[in-house]
């Protein structure tokens, strides 16, 4: 199972960069979108096998595998939604080189351990601070900035999915699983 975790968290590293490279370059080519669809099957199909897993076992805590592969799968979702959101804007306002430093910030915190409280904190300072900035001056720049926002929902639902399963990760699940 361990091996199947590593290959997701990769998979979506990989996607993530793939993403940043998206927002700071020109290039629209890209194959986001499939891979996206096969990291989502993927786990999908891991789902599966935890569940094997599960009914093969003789420990009392096996729905742990279960919860995570549906937790990376739930993730893969929100990208999707994401890279669907980022497609539709149609002029990079300057503040999405601060949401490609965001998501790049994210990428090596995407490990089965990691409690994201410390990103979700940052993500809400930086919305704490885009209050202050000044209001768009375009219709393009409004629609421009809006859908950013809306980015940086979905990253904040990204983080909270994880959160979610390292709440309901317990004590005893730790010790089995994260030595």
């Amino acid at each position: 199972m361990n091996s199947c975790m590593i290959y997701m968290e990769d998979k979506i590293q990989s996607l993530m960069y793939q993403i940043v490279h998206y927002i700071q370059s020109e290039e629209r080519n890209t194959t986001i979108w499939k891979e996206l669809e096969d990291i989502k099957e993927q786990a999908e199909k891991y789902i599966h096998i935890a569940m094997e897993y599960q009914d093969n076992t003789f420990t009392n805590l096996p729905d742990y595998y279960i919860r995570y592969f549906e937790m990376r799968a739930l993730q893969c979702d929100i990208l999707h939604m994401l890279h669907y959101k980022i497609r539709k804007i149609r002029k990079m306002p300057k503040e999405a080189n601060e949401l490609a430093n965001y998501i790049e910030y994210l990428i090596p915190f995407i490990h089965e351990k990691n409690d994201p409280q410390p990103q979700i904190t940052s993500l809400h300072q930086m919305f704490k601070n885009k209050q202050g900035e000044a209001l768009p001056k375009s219709r393009i720049e409004f629609e421009s900035k809006a859908m950013l926002l809306h980015i940086y929902m979905d990253l904040e639902e990204f983080l909270y999915t994880k959160k979610k399963f390292i709440d309901q990760t317990t004590e005893e699940q730790k010790k089995l699983y994260w030595r």
